[in-house]
């Protein structure tokens, strides 16, 4: 659970101690997990316990990450392989972002057909 509070334009200049965003006028506490009281938000150990916030949330990121499919999947190039093979290679690959684009345009434009 998080609780957004108010803050006046002084406590704003001396957030910058604090390790706040200055562009906000809003702080983020947070209910710590380990001994269930508010705290600030931006810290990223509990203030009462010592307890580090957030470690739900990044362990779930990390589970994610490790799930999650990371960048495009393209064709491996050896640099050790003879040059007709990387050379079909380099082929197959522009063959494959061609149609990636294709398919991303295509994507694009029946997002934007739903308004």
């Amino acid at each position: 659970m998080v609780k957004y509070t108010i803050v006046f334009p002084l406590t704003l200049l001396l957030s910058h101690c604090c390790k706040r965003p200055l562009n906000s006028l809003i702080v983020k506490e947070i209910r710590c997990e380990h001994c269930n009281t508010w705290t600030d938000g931006y810290q990223e150990y509990c203030g009462h316990c010592g307890g580090k916030l957030h470690e739900k949330h990044l362990n779930e990121i990390k589970e994610r990450e490790a799930i999650e499919l990371r960048g495009i999947p393209l064709v491996k190039l050896n640099p050790d392989a003879p040059f007709f093979t990387r050379g079909l290679l380099h082929v197959i690959r522009f063959i494959q972002l061609i149609f990636l684009t294709i398919i991303s345009l295509i994507a694009s434009m029946a997002s934007s057909t739903v308004h």
